[in-house]
């Protein structure tokens, strides 16, 4: 496609928005150099209409500095992934460059969580007559061609943001305020790490070299299995040791850890079991750690996802890490500070509560923002006073009411509580469980059926915030409409409408606690403290031995975001917050 554009020559195009476009020299060194090494070659900026291009530094340098003076003067800076990728490589050379406020990627993540979100992908699917332009890319660096698809690039990015913009409407204010802070905080932590205790690393590597070495031993000696990381290895000797092994689709002995899970459990199985366990943790942490310790300024700078998950929580590979203190010590701070981190209390029930309207919680948190709704359920199950209540019955009263805050049926109930507490409940006790919980919480059940009914004559359903999340369309929506007007006993479609009504669930209450703690993280972040981590809904902060910071923490997080929501978005969240510093 044609685009219209010319080289800069000192002024940017007119406009309250703005977007803009950096190329640079990754691809032309057929990716020899790293992209830490990129170095920028040209930038393009338009409106829309009028695009401009500039590619030699002193050019660059100037229109840089133009596009930060147009920010000053309240003009909206747009870029597509300008945030992750464009903005950090201007600040190479810029330092003071503000991140973009308008970014097309978010914009698409919201249209759309399950789509492809490149700007090629979105453009096609949102802009009418697009044609592919990305060919552009291997034209000369500095020609005139390769200037125009630098130029496509902006203008496609500055209508994309347009199209995106008209089409959520209101729901296109979670980008400035609350995805963009959101990135820009979470950058604050990865930016500045976690500390890596190398000596809490050194005792888990000796401790599972060790433990690898023993199982190894056992398998080799008495099963003469040399080689249990090669599966076929391990196939022929489950099958000679009398076990029914299934195949993988090229053909392949089956053993998984699905098979293992299902297989008798004899010596063999178990030492399998253990060295498989072992060797993962090994491998995927212990491993990586050490390295990371030992390199760089030895802390863990990772990386947080924040538009490509389903109900708007970050993700990142260090809360990937298993929450066995062993391998938790590896978190931890220098000489002189502290790690410390600030969690929310029961923040999905809190969330589960008010977005039902149960009324009998939400009055319970009113009068005592510390209520303890498991000690609570517990007493009433067992016919104790809460002060009585032990520390297994408080746990089974836990996996009760998440398991059954997201619909779990006495079935369920009793897997989920074997899961989570290690006990057994018969069928008799579950069901009574499940009615009992029903009973006290009456508002849970009709809220399961209002978010079924949206379900189904939308397609999604939406958070408070204006977030959605998209479940069916086209054959799939005919045929959940059809299970409501015709109730055919088809398993298949019943599995589909209990797992779509369970996300659905899930979603409402995830991504309104996602927004509390983002809204929170950003502010702390703006106040100045040292906030280095963020999982889910607890912020952690590397403070100096003798500060404390939990009255800033209670304001910044308990008061801040109920602030921030009803100024913002309008949603009086009228349901008491609490935080635990530790």
């Amino acid at each position: 496609m044609k685009t219209e554009w010319s080289w800069y020559e000192g002024w940017l195009p007119a406009g309250d928005v703005i977007s803009f476009d950096v190329e640079n020299d990754f691809y032309f060194l057929k990716k020899i150099k790293s992209k830490a090494e990129t170095t920028i070659t040209q930038c393009a900026v338009s409106n829309g209409i009028t695009t401009v291009v500039a590619r030699d530094a002193f050019d660059l340098a100037n229109m840089f500095h133009g596009l930060m003076a147009a920010h000053r003067n309240g003009r909206t800076l747009v870029a597509h992934n300008g945030w992750y990728a464009d903005v950090p490589w201007i600040r190479r050379t810029c330092p003071d460059f503000p991140f973009n406020q308008g970014e097309t990627m978010a914009l698409g993540y919201l249209a759309d969580e399950n789509q492809p979100l490149s700007l090629k992908a979105l453009c096609m699917k949102y802009l009418p007559d697009v044609e592919d332009w990305k060919e552009g890319i291997h034209a000369e660096q500095g020609s005139d061609a390769f200037a125009e698809y630098n130029a496509t690039d902006a203008v496609l990015t500055m209508r994309l943001y347009n199209a995106l913009t008209s089409l959520l409407g209101k729901r296109a204010e979670l980008v400035p305020k609350i995805i963009m802070p959101a990135m820009l905080a979470l950058r604050a932590c990865s930016t500045r790490g976690i500390y890596l205790d190398k000596r809490a690393i050194g005792e888990a590597d000796e401790f599972y070299s060790t433990k690898i070495s023993v199982v190894l031993a056992t398998l080799r000696d008495e099963f003469g299995i040399s080689s249990p990381r090669k599966r076929q290895v391990v196939g022929e000797a489950l099958t000679s040791a009398g076990h029914t092994l299934g195949h993988t689709e090229t053909g392949k002995l089956s053993t998984g850890k699905a098979t293992l899970a299902r297989l008798k459990e004899t010596p063999l199985v178990v030492a399998l079991k253990e060295f498989w366990s072992l060797d993962k943790a090994y491998s995927a942490y212990v491993k990586r750690y050490k390295k990371l310790s030992e390199s760089g300024d030895g802390r863990s700078h990772s990386e947080y996802t924040v538009v490509r998950t389903v109900t708007g929580r970050t993700s990142n590979s260090d809360q990937q890490l298993p929450r066995t203190p062993l391998l938790h010590a590896f978190f931890s701070a220098p000489a002189g500070f502290r790690l410390v981190s600030a969690d929310y209390s029961a923040v999905e029930f809190r969330v589960a509560a008010w977005v039902a309207g149960e009324q009998g919680i939400i009055e319970r948190y009113r009068q005592n923002p510390g209520f303890d709704p498991h000690t609570w359920f517990a007493a009433m199950l067992y016919g104790k006073p809460e002060g009585e209540i032990t520390k297994d019955e408080r746990q089974i009263a836990k996996s009760a009411n998440f398991g059954l805050l997201y619909m779990a049926q006495p079935p369920t109930l009793v897997e989920y509580v074997r899961k989570t507490t290690g006990r057994e409940l018969s069928i008799v006790e579950a069901t009574r469980i499940y009615k009992m919980w029903h009973s006290e919480l009456p508002a849970f059940k009709p809220w399961y059926g209002r978010t079924w009914d949206f379900l189904v004559e939308h397609g999604y359903v939406e958070s408070v915030t204006g977030r959605r999340r998209h479940f069916v369309g086209g054959e799939l929506n005919a045929s959940l409409q059809s299970f409501e007007r015709q109730k055919p006993v088809l398993k298949q479609l019943r599995w589909m409408r209990a797992a779509a009504l369970r996300e659905g669930v899930n979603f409402q209450v995830q991504s309104l606690a996602a927004d509390i703690a983002l809204i929170a993280l950003r502010k702390c972040q703006l106040e100045g403290l040292p906030v280095n981590g963020f999982v889910h809904d607890s912020i952690s902060l590397e403070l100096e031995e003798g500060v404390d910071l939990t009255e800033k923490l209670e304001k910044y997080m308990v008061r801040y975001p109920v602030w921030y929501l009803k100024k913002h978005f309008g949603v009086d969240f009228n349901m008491p917050l609490e935080i635990q510093v530790k």
